[in-house]
């Protein structure tokens, strides 16, 4: 039978991370809570942002731009 230091064909080897992630909850998002605003990326309006709904589905009801939360 060979003997071998387990790096080859047949060996084991052993991962160096720690199997923590950095992440902010499911799918990446912020999670910023219902209150706050959305702002208009185009002409700076803001508005009250909805509970469930993001800022960036919302079309500014001045311009029609893309919002995003403040």
């Amino acid at each position: 039978m060979p003997s071998g230091d387990g790096t080859g064909p047949g060996g084991s080897s052993r991962g160096t991370g720690t199997g923590r992630r950095s992440g902010k909850g499911r799918g990446g998002g912020s999670g910023l809570g219902p209150g706050g605003l959305c702002v208009c990326l185009k002409c700076g309006e803001k508005i009250s942002h909805q509970s469930g709904i993001p800022c960036f589905e919302t079309r500014c009801p001045k311009c029609g731009g893309t919002m995003t939360r403040e």
